[in-house]
């Protein structure tokens, strides 16, 4: 893939690919929390050609075509990676990703993933997955190896081994934790894919081993992304809450983008809106 651009060049003006084109996540305004923050639509555009041009579903009826995001996977990838700090980093540091259950979650951390070990301009890109258990954690690497080994210009850069997906020419890794939490310390998190944290309980050793051991990188970002839990006291309960009070304008983050696709508890299950 081309390089990067530069995070602090002028955006273009095009409607397709402009800030408004992309808000339309649910109860959230990109634009008005923005801050100081900046849209660049050649960041949004960067990491969406990535995905779509080099990124291929792994399974189903649809293995071995090129990835096509959808809208709501479309307004995700754009505002995580289209806003732009006036220091030129990446806006946001964190983001929450609850959705329904086979609605291509792991497909999308993989390509997330991927584009964090071979497109971001990450210096040694180091990118972890975290799990309950590294059963779990190794699903979204494994879509990850698919993907690579499947397209041309993705396979010639890396190398797959067991627990981990290598890029030589950059020194970078993709690779999952176990639940074992001081496995993450003494590492440089550049990027991590929590994937089913509901399933987590309470690990938050882990998980914050892996947010403290961020501190040295530029622009790292951490990604939860899970379907809905049942427990009130969980890390991913904690996090949705969170989420909402942003959503809500109670809490003030600019850097925690929420990605919330539920329904009201008081919602008719049984009329279609609801369903979508």
């Amino acid at each position: 893939s081309k390089s990067k651009p530069s995070s602090a060049a002028k955006p273009r003006s095009s409607n397709k690919w402009s800030a408004e084109a992309f808000n339309n996540l649910p109860r959230y305004d990109a634009i008005k929390t923005r801050g100081t923050a900046v849209w660049n639509a050649d960041c949004a555009k960067h990491a969406i050609t990535f995905i779509e041009s080099l990124c291929k579903y792994t399974e189903g009826e649809w293995a071995g075509q090129p990835f096509k995001l959808l809208p709501w996977q479309r307004a995700l990838v754009g505002n995580l990676y289209g806003w732009i700090r006036p220091d030129g980093t990446r806006r946001y540091r964190q983001a929450h990703i609850l959705i329904p259950r086979k609605a291509g979650k792991t497909e999308l951390a993989a390509a997330l993933a991927l584009y964090h070990l071979l497109a971001d301009d990450e210096p040694t890109p180091e990118v972890v997955g975290i799990a309950r258990d590294r059963k779990q954690a190794k699903l979204c690497l494994g879509r990850a190896c698919r993907m690579a080994e499947s397209e041309p210009l993705l396979s010639q850069r890396t190398q797959a081994f067991q627990h981990r997906l290598t890029v030589p020419s950059s020194y970078g890794a993709y690779k999952v934790l176990s639940a074992d939490a001081p496995s993450a310390h003494g590492l440089n998190v550049s990027a991590c894919i929590a994937d089913e944290i509901h399933a987590m309980e309470n690990r938050r050793d882990l998980w914050e081993a892996v947010m403290t051991s961020m501190g040295a990188r530029r622009q790292p970002l951490m990604v939860s992304i899970t379907t809905a839990g049942v427990l009130r006291e969980s890390l991913e309960h904690d996090l949705f809450q969170y989420a909402q009070r942003i959503c809500e304008g109670t809490i003030d983050n600019p850097s925690f983008l929420p990605c919330l696709h539920y329904a009201e508890q008081d919602d008719d299950w049984k009329l279609e809106a609801t369903w979508k």
